[in-house]
């Protein structure tokens, strides 16, 4: 992670053991639900959560709001085959305290909406 303004290297996520394909950062203060059903997540209010989507088959949902940005949730997409590759991650929607959803795309075309 790494500082807009003054080009420094912040903080390294750690927890991927493959690349990672996109990042999405959701809107400050929402909740974030699968199926209108909220997901057990630590609050993750005034600053919101970054999704790293990643060829280890697996999308990690990091928090936003406290220094160290922890993972706080390992998503798969395609449980039942071996590491299919998540190419794409994006959160909706944008607008700040609505229900949070998080739509993912695997490679062999799965979309999931957590």
């Amino acid at each position: 992670v790494w500082c807009a303004r003054t080009c420094l290297l912040l903080r390294t996520l750690r927890g991927h053991t493959a690349e990672v394909t996109e990042l999405s950062v959701s809107a400050a203060g929402g909740e974030a639900a699968r199926d209108g059903e909220p997901l057990d997540l630590p609050p993750h209010g005034a600053r919101g959560l970054l999704a790293s989507a990643c060829n280890d088959g697996t999308v990690r949902l990091w928090s936003l709001d406290e220094e160290s940005m922890p993972c706080v949730a390992v998503l798969q997409p395609c449980p039942s085959q071996d590491k299919v590759a998540v190419v794409g991650a994006s959160f909706r929607p944008l607008e700040p305290h609505a229900p949070l959803q998080l739509v993912s795309v695997s490679a062999n075309g799965t979309l999931t909406l957590w």
